[in-house]
């Protein structure tokens, strides 16, 4: 099965303000994501204070401010697009600039023996291009497995894994994932 077309799968950006509150951005979440609440939540990687938009129990979007430069605001999965442009949609209205500091978009395939076959394309691009490798999970079994290309402090990096195994239960063991992380 092909993918379908790549989606966001992490979005995470520093909005060039001081307080979320008074630039308008914990309102202009509210309005991308209809039905949710303003919460405390821990604050993460210095920042003062952290807050989250959250529909029942479900983070939405974290943010962290105080301490550091702007306001720190992420998310994971399907929440990723609307985050990315809710904050497209402040800048217009606000002219408060956003800079994105972590990206990850992904495609996902159902599809027997890809990962194996991706996997083995990908290890031999990244030996002729000298670049790191990093493989987790079973490799012996052919279960569980990851692997990463480039260092985890490059800028970009690509994951592949199988993402069935991670998902459990009922998901197919051919469900393929690949990232492509850039920071």
């Amino acid at each position: 099965m092909l993918a379908q077309a790549a989606k966001f799968d992490w979005y995470q950006s520093t909005v060039q303000a001081s307080d979320p509150y008074e630039c308008g951005l914990v309102d202009a979440l509210h309005r991308a994501w209809e039905l949710t609440d303003w919460v405390p939540a821990k604050n993460l990687n210095g920042y003062t204070y952290g807050g989250a938009i959250v529909r029942g129990e479900t983070v939405l979007a974290h943010l962290c401010w105080g301490g550091n430069t702007g306001i720190n605001v992420k998310t994971t999965s399907a929440e990723s697009g609307v985050l990315a442009d809710a904050l497209r949609g402040f800048y217009q209205q606000t002219r408060i600039q956003h800079l994105p500091t972590r990206v990850d978009a992904c495609c996902d395939w159902v599809e027997e023996g890809l990962f194996d076959s991706l996997s083995a394309h990908l290890i031999a691009y990244a030996i002729e291009n000298r670049l790191a490798i990093n493989q987790q999970g079973d490799w012996e079994r052919g279960e569980g497995r990851t692997l990463y290309i480039g260092s985890k402090d490059s800028p970009v990096r690509l994951v592949l894994y199988e993402k069935g195994y991670e998902q459990g239960g009922d998901a197919p063991r051919d469900w393929v994932r690949m990232e492509v992380r850039v920071r």
